[in-house]
């Protein structure tokens, strides 16, 4: 929907509650209406129409907060104000409070599976209203109890699966932050609650997170302007490419609008540094099979000890073998023959630890 943010696919948002993700994708829903640019990024579906269910905030809420969006832009009231770009948005943008809606049903014999009954009910909405964006805010909502997690999020993620497969939009989960990676300020994929079994199975995975004054100072090498908020924002994964894919930046509020502010290469590096040796390894198998690459542990090996942070070998081989015993965050190593049969060395994929199956 808009080049390097947001695809026709699987799409999870991690942040803490107040972080302003709520008016972020309310403020995507307008640009994407009116064609506009949302915090720079091409608009390549002008018209596109929003279905934003929520589980929490009333309809009267978020239709009030849509107001002030308009207001600020300039659309709603003075000298610019446009009477056909407010009924545009108007006609594009449907808010649905349903805090009944559960995506999961349970059978008699105590298995969790997709709630057709709930599927109906949206795909109703959808096949109706014709959305590109479909926004589920926050997902806990609409998934019931968190005592079984894997199966809820294989339930969860199947739904979402359909309803991208029926509907050709971009489905969006708000998820809220765990507790413990709030507070070790986490922004890899997994730091959202439900496991790891929604991020493992979404095309797209954004966090953020709020920064300080000083912590803003430290990023960009100026002062935070008053009346403004800045987040941190990672896109720790997007299947499609993007170029701005495990590259933070940051996201700069001004009451009901947002702008993009990069931060200074050093910063950025050391953000990428904090990775762990497991975590930088794990991510160097999936991108070189999103183009078409099979790494062998010898090529890892030979990255790794030549990168700019260097591994050393030992390390290297000795988190391979971790990640094929125990994973990362749900994820393994998985040895496979390679396809190349001049090649004897076994490749080396990353599978989800519950399906077994490859994630790229």
């Amino acid at each position: 929907l808009f080049r390097d943010w947001s695809s026709e696919d699987i799409e999870i948002i991690t942040a803490d509650g107040g972080t302003g993700k709520t008016t972020m994708e309310l403020c995507e829903a307008v640009c994407l209406a009116l064609g506009d640019r949302f915090l720079g990024f091409e608009c390549k579906a002008p018209g596109g129409r929003t279905l934003y269910i929520t589980g929490e905030d009333t309809e009267q809420k978020l239709a009030a907060m849509l107001g002030q969006i308009l207001k600020q832009m300039g659309l709603l009231e003075g000298p610019n104000a446009d009477p056909h770009k407010m009924e545009i948005v108007r006609q594009s943008i449907v808010i649905k409070k349903d805090s009944d809606l559960c995506l999961i049903s349970k059978d008699k014999q105590g298995f969790i599976h997709m709630n057709k009954d709930a599927m109906n009910k949206v795909l109703e909405a959808v096949h109706d209203f014709k959305p590109k964006m479909i926004i589920f805010d926050p997902i806990a909502s609409f998934w019931g109890s968190e005592s079984a997690l894997n199966d809820m999020n294989k339930a969860v993620t199947k739904f979402m699966a359909r309803l991208v497969e029926e509907s050709d939009a971009c489905v969006k989960m708000i998820n809220h932050m765990g507790k413990s990676s709030s507070q070790n300020k986490d922004m890899s994929q997994f730091a959202g609650r439900g496991g790891t079994g929604l991020p493992s199975n979404s095309r797209v995975s954004k966090v953020l997170r709020t920064v300080d004054t000083a912590e803003y100072r430290e990023m960009t090498g100026q002062d935070l302007d008053e009346g403004k908020t800045a987040i941190l924002c990672q896109i720790n994964k997007f299947s499609d490419g993007s170029a701005f894919y495990n590259k933070p930046f940051l996201i700069i509020r001004e009451g009901y609008l947002f702008t993009r502010q990069l931060l200074t290469d050093a910063k950025v590096k050391e953000i990428e540094n904090k990775r762990s040796e497991q975590e930088r390894i794990i991510h160097f198998v999936r991108e070189a099979r999103q183009t078409g690459k099979f790494p062998t542990l010898s090529v890892l090996c030979g990255f790794f000890s030549t990168s700019s942070e260097p591994i050393p070998m030992t390390n290297t081989k000795r988190a391979v073998s971790m990640l094929q015993f125990q994973g990362y965050m749900g994820e393994k190593l998985k040895q496979i023959e390679h396809p190349d049969g001049s090649i004897k060395e076994k490749a080396l994929v990353v599978i989800d630890e519950t399906t077994g199956e490859e994630i790229i």
